[in-house]
């Protein structure tokens, strides 16, 4: 599941990006933003049990930030998510194979770093 990013964001509007996206308050983990996003951005509940993720790291592309990618499995259908609309415009389901063709057909269609963490995906 991939997200599209408001047009009125300042970076990336427009772009399809990971599901869920946020920016850690001072003194709050990545684990306690993910589950907060989740639940703000498209209304998840997640268990930090039932999350795995990929070490932090640092981007060092277009923007730098500090970063670290969260991976959940959830049997949901789409129409119950609650979509924040000032954070996201849509929210749609993509097998690999498809993201894997529009990347090689439109890499613009995705946001600044999407080939480095689909990779890790």
């Amino acid at each position: 599941m991939l997200s599209q990013r408001d047009f009125n964001k300042k970076n990336d509007s427009g772009k399809w990006t990971v599901a869920v996206v946020g920016t850690n308050d001072v003194g709050e983990t990545y684990e306690k933003n993910i589950i907060k996003e989740a639940k703000e951005e498209l209304g998840l509940d997640l268990d930090l049990k039932n999350l795995e993720s990929d070490k932090p790291r640092i981007s060092t592309g277009k923007h730098r930030y500090f970063g670290k990618l969260f991976f959940v499995k959830l049997d949901v259908e789409i129409f119950d998510l609650k979509i924040q609309k000032e954070e996201v415009e849509d929210v749609r389901c993509f097998s690999r194979g498809e993201i894997e063709k529009i990347f090689k057909e439109n890499p613009d269609f995705f946001y600044t770093n999407f080939s480095k963490d689909f990779t890790k995906c």
